[in-house]
């Protein structure tokens, strides 16, 4: 018999318009190596400290790949703005134990909230917001000193419900990475 265990992550993305309407999509994402390492130290070293502790929304839309690293998610070249890295709001997010239908044990949700603030609008250089096309999950290194690293991360692919979307200033955007472990 041969065991293994299986990572999968799944993103909803909720935006919330000024007038009440919520735009929602789910997709799923790619667990990178780095991810993998990770999750294999936290499963099989006690003293290992790395934690799952951002998510950041990007302009750019380059295929998610398993070598996807924290330097190539912040690199972008002009009129592509830099993305905006938020820390994950630990009251709300929890382990999840229900197991309904629309739940799973075994699933940790991370959520985070991009307010209706320039600041978590992603802009060109001339203030007009633009497309968002990539959501990162961040964590930590573990190492002394710790660096951050991607953890998972998608794009808004053409398979994708949304094929991207423009954040307004005025919409507030939530971003819910759930992780299941089967």
């Amino acid at each position: 018999m041969k065991d293994s265990i299986k990572a999968k992550g799944v993103v909803y993305v909720d935006i919330k318009k000024p007038d009440g309407t919520v735009v929602s999509t789910v997709i799923e994402n790619l667990v990178v190596n780095a991810g993998k390492e990770f999750f294999t130290k936290k499963i099989f070293n006690d003293s290992f400290e790395g934690r799952i502790t951002k998510i950041g929304i990007g302009a750019k839309k380059d295929t998610q790949q398993l070598d996807d690293t924290l330097t190539k998610f912040n690199t972008v070249t002009a009129p592509t703005p830099s993305p905006i890295i938020k820390d994950i709001d630990f009251a709300s997010s929890a382990i999840e134990t229900n197991t309904s239908p629309l739940a799973c044990a075994n699933t940790i949700a991370y959520i985070t909230t991009f307010f209706d603030t320039t600041g978590d609008t992603l802009r060109d250089s001339g203030g007009t917001p633009v497309t968002m096309q990539e959501v990162a999950l961040i964590g930590t290194d573990g190492n002394s000193p710790e660096s951050d690293i991607v953890i998972c991360r998608t794009t808004f692919d053409d398979d994708s419900p949304m094929v991207g979307f423009t954040k307004l200033v005025e919409d507030v955007v939530t971003v819910t990475w759930k992780l299941t472990f089967n």
